[in-house]
Protein backbone atom coordinates (compact mmCIF):
# COMPACT_ATOMS: atom_id res chain seq x y z
CA UNK A 1 0.00 0.00 0.00
CA UNK A 2 1.22 3.33 -1.26
CA UNK A 3 1.63 5.41 2.01
CA UNK A 4 -0.81 8.20 2.30
CA UNK A 5 1.19 11.98 2.76
CA UNK A 6 -0.67 13.81 6.02
CA UNK A 7 0.94 16.78 7.78
CA UNK A 8 -0.06 18.50 11.21
CA UNK A 9 -1.58 15.67 12.71
CA UNK A 10 -2.16 16.94 16.02
CA UNK A 11 -3.05 13.93 18.96
CA UNK A 12 -4.53 14.26 23.05
CA UNK A 13 -2.56 14.09 26.22
CA UNK A 14 -2.57 10.61 27.73
CA UNK A 15 -3.24 11.27 31.32
CA UNK A 16 0.56 9.21 32.39
CA UNK A 17 2.53 11.76 29.19
CA UNK A 18 2.18 14.82 31.63
CA UNK A 19 2.48 16.47 34.82
CA UNK A 20 1.28 19.85 35.23
CA UNK A 21 4.14 22.91 35.26
CA UNK A 22 3.96 26.06 37.10
CA UNK A 23 2.15 28.50 36.02
CA UNK A 24 3.89 31.52 33.88
CA UNK A 25 4.35 33.68 31.56
CA UNK A 26 4.43 32.35 27.45
CA UNK A 27 6.68 29.79 26.64
CA UNK A 28 8.16 27.68 23.63
CA UNK A 29 7.63 23.97 24.94
CA UNK A 30 9.38 22.67 21.48
CA UNK A 31 11.72 24.70 19.18
CA UNK A 32 12.90 22.86 16.65
CA UNK A 33 15.20 24.65 13.59
CA UNK A 34 17.23 21.29 12.75
CA UNK A 35 20.29 23.81 12.06
CA UNK A 36 22.39 22.27 15.22
CA UNK A 37 21.64 18.85 14.10
CA UNK A 38 24.58 16.91 11.75
CA UNK A 39 23.22 16.53 8.26
CA UNK A 40 22.25 12.80 7.83
CA UNK A 41 21.16 12.37 11.24
CA UNK A 42 18.47 10.28 12.35
CA UNK A 43 16.04 12.27 13.58
CA UNK A 44 14.94 9.11 15.55
CA UNK A 45 18.13 9.73 18.15
CA UNK A 46 16.92 13.07 19.00
CA UNK A 47 15.42 14.05 21.80
CA UNK A 48 11.67 14.28 21.97
CA UNK A 49 11.84 12.31 18.18
CA UNK A 50 10.71 9.22 17.33
CA UNK A 51 9.89 7.56 13.69
CA UNK A 52 11.49 7.94 10.50
CA UNK A 53 13.15 11.08 9.07
CA UNK A 54 16.55 12.07 8.52
CA UNK A 55 17.84 16.04 8.50
CA UNK A 56 19.40 16.87 5.36
CA UNK A 57 20.60 19.78 3.74
CA UNK A 58 18.66 21.93 1.93
CA UNK A 59 17.84 25.92 1.04
CA UNK A 60 14.31 27.05 0.55
CA UNK A 61 12.32 29.97 0.39
CA UNK A 62 8.82 31.91 0.46
CA UNK A 63 7.87 35.08 -0.22
CA UNK A 64 4.62 35.10 1.94
CA UNK A 65 3.85 37.53 4.53
CA UNK A 66 3.85 34.33 7.20
CA UNK A 67 7.55 33.20 6.18
CA UNK A 68 9.51 33.16 9.58
CA UNK A 69 13.12 34.99 9.73
CA UNK A 70 15.99 34.23 11.97
CA UNK A 71 17.72 31.15 11.05
CA UNK A 72 19.45 30.45 8.08
CA UNK A 73 17.19 27.84 7.11
CA UNK A 74 19.97 25.67 5.61
CA UNK A 75 18.95 22.11 7.09
CA UNK A 76 15.21 20.68 7.08
CA UNK A 77 13.99 17.21 8.25
CA UNK A 78 12.92 15.00 5.47
CA UNK A 79 10.34 12.80 6.84
CA UNK A 80 10.63 8.91 5.61
CA UNK A 81 6.99 7.86 6.43
CA UNK A 82 6.24 8.95 10.02
CA UNK A 83 8.11 10.96 12.68
CA UNK A 84 6.74 12.06 15.85
CA UNK A 85 7.45 15.10 18.30
CA UNK A 86 6.25 14.44 22.27
CA UNK A 87 4.96 18.28 23.00
CA UNK A 88 4.17 18.50 26.74
CA UNK A 89 1.98 21.51 27.48
CA UNK A 90 -0.22 22.32 30.29
CA UNK A 91 -4.02 21.22 30.48
CA UNK A 92 -6.97 24.09 29.11
CA UNK A 93 -3.97 26.34 28.18
CA UNK A 94 -4.13 28.37 24.91
CA UNK A 95 -0.86 26.66 22.69
CA UNK A 96 0.15 27.61 19.18
CA UNK A 97 2.16 24.64 16.61
CA UNK A 98 4.09 26.13 14.08
CA UNK A 99 6.23 25.04 11.09
CA UNK A 100 7.29 25.08 7.48
CA UNK A 101 5.66 22.37 5.47
CA UNK A 102 6.60 21.22 1.84
CA UNK A 103 3.79 20.37 -0.01
CA UNK A 104 3.50 16.39 -1.57
CA UNK A 105 0.36 15.11 -2.79
CA UNK A 106 -0.93 11.54 -1.68
CA UNK A 107 -1.23 9.01 -4.89
CA UNK A 108 -4.63 7.84 -3.94
CA UNK A 109 -7.18 10.14 -1.98
CA UNK A 110 -6.13 11.82 0.80
CA UNK A 111 -6.59 9.51 4.04
CA UNK A 112 -5.16 8.39 7.11
CA UNK A 113 -2.81 5.05 7.31
CA UNK A 114 -4.56 1.69 8.00
CA UNK A 115 -3.89 1.45 11.94
CA UNK A 116 -4.36 5.13 12.56
CA UNK A 117 -5.68 5.59 15.72
CA UNK A 118 -8.01 8.70 15.04
CA UNK A 119 -9.54 8.42 17.98
CA UNK A 120 -6.09 10.17 19.61
CA UNK A 121 -6.28 12.58 16.92
CA UNK A 122 -7.19 16.24 17.82
CA UNK A 123 -7.07 18.15 14.52
CA UNK A 124 -4.58 16.97 11.30
CA UNK A 125 -4.19 18.90 7.92
CA UNK A 126 -3.13 17.09 4.79
CA UNK A 127 -3.08 17.34 1.00
CA UNK A 128 -5.27 16.06 -1.70
CA UNK A 129 -4.50 14.35 -4.43
CA UNK A 130 -4.95 17.78 -6.44
CA UNK A 131 -2.69 20.10 -4.49
CA UNK A 132 -5.80 21.21 -2.47
CA UNK A 133 -5.21 21.22 1.39
CA UNK A 134 -8.58 19.32 3.73
CA UNK A 135 -8.56 19.74 7.02
CA UNK A 136 -9.69 16.51 10.00
CA UNK A 137 -11.94 17.98 12.15
CA UNK A 138 -15.48 18.07 13.76
CA UNK A 139 -18.16 19.71 11.44
CA UNK A 140 -21.31 22.07 13.11
CA UNK A 141 -22.69 18.22 13.49
CA UNK A 142 -20.24 16.86 15.97
CA UNK A 143 -18.75 14.62 12.82
CA UNK A 144 -15.33 14.15 12.69
CA UNK A 145 -13.89 13.73 8.71
CA UNK A 146 -11.77 15.95 6.04
CA UNK A 147 -13.01 19.31 4.89
CA UNK A 148 -11.52 21.34 2.43
CA UNK A 149 -9.96 24.37 3.00
CA UNK A 150 -10.42 26.73 0.06
CA UNK A 151 -10.49 25.34 -3.67
CA UNK A 152 -7.16 26.63 -4.20
CA UNK A 153 -4.28 24.25 -5.38
CA UNK A 154 -0.78 24.51 -3.94
CA UNK A 155 2.49 23.64 -6.33
CA UNK A 156 3.75 20.50 -5.40
CA UNK A 157 7.28 20.76 -3.63
CA UNK A 158 6.49 24.50 -2.44
CA UNK A 159 7.25 25.73 0.99
CA UNK A 160 4.12 27.03 2.78
CA UNK A 161 4.19 28.10 6.46
CA UNK A 162 1.37 26.30 9.00
CA UNK A 163 0.12 27.66 12.13
CA UNK A 164 -2.46 25.94 14.55
CA UNK A 165 -3.54 27.96 17.63
CA UNK A 166 -5.32 25.85 20.33
CA UNK A 167 -7.87 27.48 22.36
CA UNK A 168 -8.74 24.44 24.80
CA UNK A 169 -11.17 26.39 26.58
CA UNK A 170 -13.48 26.45 24.07
CA UNK A 171 -11.87 22.94 22.21
CA UNK A 172 -11.50 25.02 19.25
CA UNK A 173 -8.56 25.22 16.97
CA UNK A 174 -7.59 28.24 13.88
CA UNK A 175 -5.23 27.21 11.06
CA UNK A 176 -3.81 29.64 9.16
CA UNK A 177 -1.44 28.90 5.96
CA UNK A 178 1.30 31.78 5.39
CA UNK A 179 -0.30 33.69 8.18
CA UNK A 180 -3.80 34.16 7.04
CA UNK A 181 -6.40 32.14 8.66
CA UNK A 182 -7.82 29.69 6.78
CA UNK A 183 -12.03 30.44 6.68
CA UNK A 184 -14.51 27.38 6.25
CA UNK A 185 -18.35 27.10 6.57
CA UNK A 186 -17.57 24.05 9.25
CA UNK A 187 -15.86 26.69 11.68
CA UNK A 188 -16.54 29.45 14.24
CA UNK A 189 -15.95 33.09 13.35
CA UNK A 190 -14.24 33.61 16.84
CA UNK A 191 -13.99 31.21 20.44
CA UNK A 192 -17.09 32.99 20.83
CA UNK A 193 -19.49 29.41 21.11
CA UNK A 194 -22.10 31.86 20.38
CA UNK A 195 -21.23 32.19 16.90
CA UNK A 196 -21.31 28.71 16.25
CA UNK A 197 -23.93 28.99 13.17
CA UNK A 198 -22.43 31.42 11.44
CA UNK A 199 -20.28 30.95 8.27
CA UNK A 200 -17.28 31.35 6.77
CA UNK A 201 -15.01 31.09 10.20
CA UNK A 202 -12.03 30.43 11.00
CA UNK A 203 -11.92 28.37 14.05
CA UNK A 204 -12.39 24.77 13.83
CA UNK A 205 -13.97 22.31 16.36
CA UNK A 206 -10.94 19.71 17.36
CA UNK A 207 -12.04 16.03 16.14
CA UNK A 208 -11.26 14.67 20.07
CA UNK A 209 -13.97 15.32 22.27
CA UNK A 210 -12.77 17.34 25.39
CA UNK A 211 -9.22 17.28 24.59
CA UNK A 212 -7.62 19.58 26.87
CA UNK A 213 -4.18 19.64 26.12
CA UNK A 214 -1.19 18.53 23.18
CA UNK A 215 0.66 15.21 23.55
CA UNK A 216 2.23 15.01 19.97
CA UNK A 217 2.83 16.84 16.46
CA UNK A 218 3.08 13.91 14.02
CA UNK A 219 4.27 14.11 10.16
CA UNK A 220 3.35 11.20 8.38
CA UNK A 221 4.24 10.66 4.69
CA UNK A 222 7.16 11.99 2.10
CA UNK A 223 7.81 15.76 2.85
CA UNK A 224 10.36 17.83 4.67
CA UNK A 225 9.28 19.88 7.09
CA UNK A 226 11.50 22.94 9.56
CA UNK A 227 10.96 25.12 11.89
CA UNK A 228 8.78 23.24 14.34
CA UNK A 229 7.72 25.53 17.38
CA UNK A 230 5.32 25.07 20.14
CA UNK A 231 4.23 28.03 22.35
CA UNK A 232 2.02 27.79 25.05
CA UNK A 233 0.55 30.61 27.94
CA UNK A 234 0.16 28.75 31.41
CA UNK A 235 -0.83 32.18 33.49
CA UNK A 236 -3.67 32.45 35.44
CA UNK A 237 -5.12 35.00 33.16
CA UNK A 238 -3.74 33.36 29.56
CA UNK A 239 -5.70 34.41 26.23
CA UNK A 240 -5.67 32.39 22.97
CA UNK A 241 -4.49 36.00 22.08
CA UNK A 242 -1.19 35.57 24.01
CA UNK A 243 -0.03 32.54 21.75
CA UNK A 244 -0.78 34.04 17.77
CA UNK A 245 2.09 32.90 15.54
CA UNK A 246 4.44 35.59 14.79
CA UNK A 247 4.37 36.52 11.78
CA UNK A 248 7.54 38.34 9.52
CA UNK A 249 5.13 40.87 7.96
CA UNK A 250 7.10 42.29 4.57
CA UNK A 251 4.41 44.27 2.95
CA UNK A 252 3.81 46.74 5.86
CA UNK A 253 2.08 47.00 9.04
CA UNK A 254 -1.62 47.69 8.19
CA UNK A 255 -4.08 46.75 5.41
CA UNK A 256 -6.52 49.69 4.53
CA UNK A 257 -4.94 51.14 7.47
CA UNK A 258 -6.48 48.57 9.74
CA UNK A 259 -2.75 47.11 11.91
CA UNK A 260 -2.30 43.66 11.32
CA UNK A 261 -1.89 43.08 15.35
CA UNK A 262 -5.81 44.22 15.45
CA UNK A 263 -6.60 41.28 11.89
CA UNK A 264 -4.46 39.04 13.96
CA UNK A 265 -6.46 39.69 17.09
CA UNK A 266 -9.75 39.26 15.31
CA UNK A 267 -8.79 36.01 13.40
CA UNK A 268 -9.39 37.07 9.83
CA UNK A 269 -7.44 37.20 6.66
CA UNK A 270 -5.97 41.10 5.25
CA UNK A 271 -9.06 41.33 3.01
CA UNK A 272 -10.35 44.40 4.67
CA UNK A 273 -13.54 44.32 2.55
CA UNK A 274 -15.30 41.97 3.66
CA UNK A 275 -18.55 41.92 5.79
CA UNK A 276 -17.64 38.68 7.90
CA UNK A 277 -20.19 38.48 10.68
CA UNK A 278 -23.37 39.36 8.37
CA UNK A 279 -24.23 42.63 9.72
CA UNK A 280 -23.09 44.17 6.77
CA UNK A 281 -20.14 45.88 8.71
CA UNK A 282 -16.82 45.95 6.51
CA UNK A 283 -13.32 45.38 8.68
CA UNK A 284 -12.41 48.52 7.93
CA UNK A 285 -15.55 50.13 9.12
CA UNK A 286 -16.06 47.60 12.08
CA UNK A 287 -12.51 48.66 13.18
CA UNK A 288 -13.26 52.39 12.89
CA UNK A 289 -15.94 51.95 14.87
CA UNK A 290 -13.84 50.76 17.70
CA UNK A 291 -16.37 46.63 17.42
CA UNK A 292 -14.62 43.60 17.78
CA UNK A 293 -15.55 41.73 14.08
CA UNK A 294 -17.58 39.15 15.47
CA UNK A 295 -19.86 41.12 17.61
CA UNK A 296 -22.89 41.24 15.35
CA UNK A 297 -23.21 45.54 15.81
CA UNK A 298 -24.43 47.44 12.71
CA UNK A 299 -24.69 51.21 12.07
CA UNK A 300 -27.65 52.42 14.08
CA UNK A 301 -29.41 55.53 15.47
CA UNK A 302 -28.44 56.32 18.84
CA UNK A 303 -31.42 59.23 19.74
CA UNK A 304 -34.37 60.61 17.87
CA UNK A 305 -36.65 63.23 18.26
CA UNK A 306 -38.83 64.95 16.22
CA UNK A 307 -40.30 68.01 15.38
CA UNK A 308 -43.72 67.93 12.87
CA UNK A 309 -41.57 66.20 9.86
CA UNK A 310 -38.30 67.40 10.94
CA UNK A 311 -36.08 64.43 12.47
CA UNK A 312 -32.73 64.94 14.66
CA UNK A 313 -30.82 61.63 14.77
CA UNK A 314 -27.54 61.42 16.66
CA UNK A 315 -25.39 58.28 16.32
CA UNK A 316 -21.73 57.37 17.53
CA UNK A 317 -19.21 59.32 15.00
CA UNK A 318 -17.36 57.25 15.77
CA UNK A 319 -18.97 54.81 13.45
CA UNK A 320 -19.91 57.19 11.13
CA UNK A 321 -17.31 57.73 8.64
CA UNK A 322 -17.52 60.39 5.78
CA UNK A 323 -16.79 58.68 2.10
CA UNK A 324 -19.52 55.78 2.69
CA UNK A 325 -23.39 56.52 1.53
CA UNK A 326 -26.48 55.89 3.77
CA UNK A 327 -30.05 54.81 3.48
CA UNK A 328 -32.84 56.07 5.98
CA UNK A 329 -35.36 53.78 6.82
CA UNK A 330 -38.47 55.02 8.34
CA UNK A 331 -41.57 53.07 9.50
CA UNK A 332 -44.65 54.35 11.18
CA UNK A 333 -45.15 50.96 13.15
CA UNK A 334 -41.92 49.28 13.22
CA UNK A 335 -43.33 46.08 10.59
CA UNK A 336 -43.49 47.96 7.18
CA UNK A 337 -40.43 50.71 6.22
CA UNK A 338 -39.27 52.61 3.34
CA UNK A 339 -36.03 53.43 2.65
CA UNK A 340 -34.59 56.74 1.45
CA UNK A 341 -31.04 57.39 0.50
CA UNK A 342 -29.41 60.35 2.32
CA UNK A 343 -26.33 61.62 2.84
CA UNK A 344 -24.05 62.68 5.57
CA UNK A 345 -21.29 65.42 5.82
CA UNK A 346 -17.76 64.99 7.08
CA UNK A 347 -18.87 67.80 9.66
CA UNK A 348 -22.34 65.97 10.28
CA UNK A 349 -20.49 62.42 11.13
CA UNK A 350 -17.60 64.34 13.31
CA UNK A 351 -20.51 65.80 15.54
CA UNK A 352 -22.86 63.06 15.45
CA UNK A 353 -25.97 64.48 14.58
CA UNK A 354 -28.40 65.08 11.24
CA UNK A 355 -31.63 66.68 11.07
CA UNK A 356 -33.95 65.84 8.18
CA UNK A 357 -36.81 66.73 6.72
CA UNK A 358 -39.14 63.45 6.76
CA UNK A 359 -42.39 65.04 5.00
CA UNK A 360 -44.52 62.97 7.24
CA UNK A 361 -45.13 63.50 11.04
CA UNK A 362 -46.55 59.83 11.64
CA UNK A 363 -43.26 58.46 11.02
CA UNK A 364 -41.71 56.80 14.71
CA UNK A 365 -38.96 54.62 13.55
CA UNK A 366 -35.48 55.09 12.05
CA UNK A 367 -32.75 52.97 11.17
CA UNK A 368 -29.62 54.42 9.29
CA UNK A 369 -27.45 51.42 7.17
CA UNK A 370 -24.81 52.22 5.51
CA UNK A 371 -24.06 51.05 1.76
CA UNK A 372 -20.30 50.63 0.49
Amino acid sequence: MKMKRVFGLMTAAGCALYAASAMGATENVVSNSFEDVAVDASISGQTGWEGYGTVTSATYSASSVGFPTGDAHTKVLAVEGRVTRTATTTASKPATVDMMVQIATPDDALAFPSGTDTAEIQIAVGVETNATLKVYCKDKSGAADWYALGTTPYVVGSWHRVSFTFDYAHNLCQIRVDGEPILTDNGYLTTDTTKMDTAAGSWYTLAKANAGQLASVQVIGSTSIDDLLVRQNTAADATVDSVLPELADKDGTTAAGVPYSWIEQQGITRDTTTAPDGTGMTVIQKYAAGYDVADGKKFGVKTMTMSGTQATITFDSAVLQSGYSYVLATSTDNSSWSETPITISAGEASAGSKTIDLGDAAVKYLKLKVVK
